[in-house]
């Protein structure tokens, strides 16, 4: 006589085969977004995350504790610090701004040796940065450049990002805290992502390092991580999935 199988066998293999038709074979990935801006970045990171057809990766994106680097990573370091905090990625947005160089390398190295004491057998850890502002990251939508913004008679270095961006059509009224600021550029952003990553490269080449090359961003690479861990990239069909991702970022920070 044949093995019987039991009812909750067979609804297992049912339900097995319905992650394998969704391209999911295991628990979804968990990502968690720190963002020290109050409303810009969380805005912007909140409607790419809904721009997503599918969610293979579950993505939590919060606001730190305090609008600082400071606030971020305490924020981070208490996350991590809860049993089973099943967290798979942590990163940390934030900007350069003009802020005492002291406090911002103090973090920066905080962050660093916080991904390296967890990264053997816990989450992937990265700081995404921006010198001097989120700003740059909405520039690069428009246009390459290496310009270094500095504070001037007519503002902060941010201002200075900011005029520029109000020079493009359909932005002359941008300021801080646009709510669609995703949706009004979303049809750039592969131009963003070229731009960002040919002005960091040529930056290094220059020697400068990541996290400070005046002007320059990081958000590219996130971006791209979370299209290709959520299988968002179609000119590279092969480079899908988790790994891919991992593999990618690690590369894109090195």
């Amino acid at each position: 006589m044949g093995k019987r199988h039991s009812h909750k066998s067979s609804r297992s293999g049912i339900e097995e085969r319905r992650h394998h038709r969704r391209g999911q074979k295991y628990p979804k990935k968990k990502v968690v977004i720190l963002c020290e801006g109050e409303k810009t970045e969380t805005y912007y990171l909140t409607q790419l995350k809904r721009s997503f057809n599918d969610l293979i990766v579950n993505i939590d994106i919060r606001k730190g504790r305090t609008s600082s680097p400071e606030g971020l990573y305490k924020t981070g370091e208490v996350l991590l610090s809860q049993k089973d905090h099943g967290i798979d990625a942590l990163f940390f947005v934030f900007d350069e701004d003009g802020r005492c160089e002291k406090q911002y390398e103090h973090y920066l190295a905080k962050i660093y040796a916080l991904k390296a004491q967890e990264e053997a057998t816990g989450p992937l850890i990265a700081p995404i940065t921006s010198v001097p502002c989120f700003e740059v990251w909405i520039l690069a939508h428009f246009c390459y450049t290496r310009r270094a913004f500095t504070a001037l008679a007519g503002g902060s270095p941010c201002q200075q990002v900011v005029a520029e961006i109000i020079k493009q059509p359909g932005f002359t009224h941008y300021e801080k805290a646009w709510r669609d600021i995703y949706q009004k550029t979303a049809d750039r952003l592969p131009q963003a992502c070229d731009n960002a990553r040919r002005a960091l490269r040529e930056h290094r080449c220059d020697g400068q390092a990541n996290h400070r090359a005046n002007s320059s961003t990081l958000m590219f690479s996130l971006v791209s991580f979370l299209q290709t861990a959520n299988n968002q990239t179609p000119s590279e069909p092969g480079r899908q999935g988790w790994d891919a991702a991992k593999t990618a970022l690690q590369a894109e920070l090195a």
